[in-house]
Parts: C-alpha cells; structure tokens; sequence
C-alpha cells in the first residue's frame, strides 16, 4: 500500500483473517472479502489504511459515510475504479491494477494546521486543569454538583466545603436557597444568586429523578 492512493477509489480485496474468523457479516470464515471506498489515510508506521465508504439512502447534502480501518498486510489486491478526479460516468468505473509508486503524487490530503492543532490542545489542557483544580475532595456530590451548575454562569470558589459565589455570597450544606447568605449585605446580588440557585437545584433534580424513580414505587403489600 502507498500514500498515493489517498483520495483514491478503490477496491480493495482481503485476505482472510488469521484463525480463520470473518470480519464481515458478509463473508464466510476462509472467505477473501472485497471492499470498496475511497482511501482517506494511511499510516505507514502502523500500517493501517483507512477506507470511507458512502452510506446509501441518504441526499448528497447529507451524505455519510462507513469509515473502516484496515490493517495493509491484510490487502492482497488493489484495483484503481477512478484516478481521475472527475466525476464523468464514462471515466467511473475504469479499472487497472496498480503497483506502489504508479500513482501521480498530485492525490493526497490537504496539509495539517499543526499550530492550530497544537493551540486547540492547549485551550483544552487548560480548561481540564480548571476543572480539576475546581474540584473539592471534601464536598458532597451534591455540593459539586451544585458547585458545577453555578459555575458555568458566575463565578465560584470553594471554602472548606462552603461554596462563595461572585465573592459575595455563601452557600452552606445543604446547598440550597436556606442556606445562601450575603457577604456583604447587597441584597441584589443574593436574590440574583438565589434565583440562578433555584433553578439549577430544580434542573438537578429533573435529571436524577429518573435514577430515582424506583426508590420511590410503593412497597409491596404485606403478605399473609
């Protein structure tokens, strides 16, 4: 297998795996399987192939795709069905068998932004960092939980297992609107932290109702 067939359509025909089991619901074991696909990646080193093959039943626009990964020392044929770039039916459908190297180098994939690959890494090294910093070994679940919610929309720190909210407000265990106190007597900030508050509390017991669902059946009739 050769980098230049990437962006090819090819077909691809598979020796049978070793053992004697089948990949395919397709094929019997022993079977050589054929596929069919555009070759989207090659790693040399692993000697993986990957071939994308369009779903049917779906309009160009939403086109998707089978993406199958395939080790190259499992290849025993490889037929070119088009090298032409263009979709003209009448070029469709050419076949030829093809050696390493016979291909033009022009069919490859476009070239990675690395630096921006290495940005989008950082950016998110960085806000798991803020994440796990953020977490309180101390707290319940509950109070993590809650914790969580608040944060995404105004800031929060942990003290002890209080957490203080725009620096201005503090809520104790067990974390509910009770137990919101102002740090500094504005009262717009508490009731604005309140009412954020009682609404992710509510949201918190939406999602854990179903989880809880069974505990709350009634208990089976005595018996006689």
């Amino acid at each position: 297998m050769s980098a230049t067939l990437l962006g090819l359509t090819v077909r691809l025909t598979l020796d049978p795996v070793a053992g004697g089991s089948s990949t395919s619901a397709t094929t019997f074991p022993g079977e050589r399987e054929v596929v069919e696909g555009v070759i989207y990646a090659y790693d040399d080193r692993a000697q993986l192939v990957t071939v994308c093959t369009p779903s049917t039943g779906h309009a160009p626009q939403h086109q998707q795709y089978h993406v199958r990964i395939i080790r190259a020392s499992r290849i025993g044929e490889v037929v070119v069905l088009d090298d032409s770039g263009c979709a003209d039916e009448n070029l469709f459908g050419r076949e030829r068998r093809v050696v390493d190297g016979a291909l033009s180098e022009r069919w490859t994939l476009p070239a990675v932004n690395l630096s921006s690959a290495l940005a989008r890494e950082d950016w998110r090294l960085q806000r798991e960092e803020e994440r796990y910093r953020k977490r309180n070994r101390q707290a319940s679940a509950l109070g993590q939980a809650v914790f969580d919610a608040l944060d995404k929309t105004l800031p929060c720190t942990w003290q002890g297992v209080d957490i203080v909210v725009l620096d201005a407000v503090r809520i104790c265990e067990p974390y509910d609107e009770a137990h919101a106190a102002s740090l500094d007597g504005n009262e717009a900030t508490l009731q604005r932290v309140v009412e954020v508050l009682r609404k992710q509390l509510s949201q918190l017991r939406e999602s854990a109702a179903p989880a809880q669902a069974p505990l709350s059946a009634a208990p089976p009739a005595p018996s006689n």
